[in-house]
């Protein structure tokens, strides 16, 4: 990804690749020729962040310096992967960190340690999801067809759409049942039945 990176200058492309380590919370990686890791050193730990709520003892509030055990795509992801629910987490969209404050989510994964199995860190690729949306709006669909996007996994709402039909990010989430699945309602008493054989 490093050498051919800088020549793609388009928003289709992936932010940056990094992993996040256990040890110390240090952050390395790549993103292109910007200077974001420059601000690190003055990032600061509060309560609109979260820090100090996902790791008190590493992130007090006031705290300056990023680490990434401190970060909500650290701490689900390992969570995840700790509870045996996967190993691919994608989050939410969120603000990112550095000099351009842009919204664009993540996705990350366990970095394991093949003889202990010990979790070193978690491997992250930061990304924005518009060429996502793009995408979806140009295909041609058949007469009636709709996209679909749905999360790996639902929320703790029972949610998982992203793009469906009638829906918009702007919205509150559903469940793709909801959304796509409509007419199967009426063959089922309540939704819970419907949704164990969907």
């Amino acid at each position: 990804m490093i050498p051919l990176y800088n020549y793609d200058t388009s928003d289709d492309k992936a932010l940056g690749s990094y992993i996040g380590f256990e040890a110390d919370g240090m952050l390395a990686g790549h993103s292109g020729c910007d200077i974001d890791y420059a601000s690190y050193p003055f990032w600061l730990s509060s309560e609109s962040n979260g820090a100090a709520e996902l790791r008190p003892e590493l992130c007090p509030l006031g705290k300056f310096g990023y680490d990434a055990r401190c970060r909500g795509w650290y701490a689900d992801g390992k969570a995840k992967a700790d509870s045996g629910a996967g190993h691919l987490h994608v989050t939410s969209p969120y603000l990112f960190v550095g000099e351009e404050e842009r919204v664009g989510q993540s996705a990350t994964s366990p970095l394991m340690d093949p003889n202990t199995n010990e979790h070193i860190g978690q491997v992250l690729v930061d990304y924005l999801p518009n060429s996502i949306f793009t995408t979806l709006n140009d295909t041609v669909l058949a007469p009636g067809g709709f996209p679909v996007l749905i999360t790996p996994s639902s929320d703790v709402l029972g949610t998982d759409t992203v793009v469906g039909p009638g829906f918009s990010l702007d919205k509150e989430g559903k469940a793709i049942e909801e959304l796509v699945l409509l007419d199967d309602k009426l063959y089922c008493e309540d939704m819970v039945e419907c949704s164990t054989w969907i």
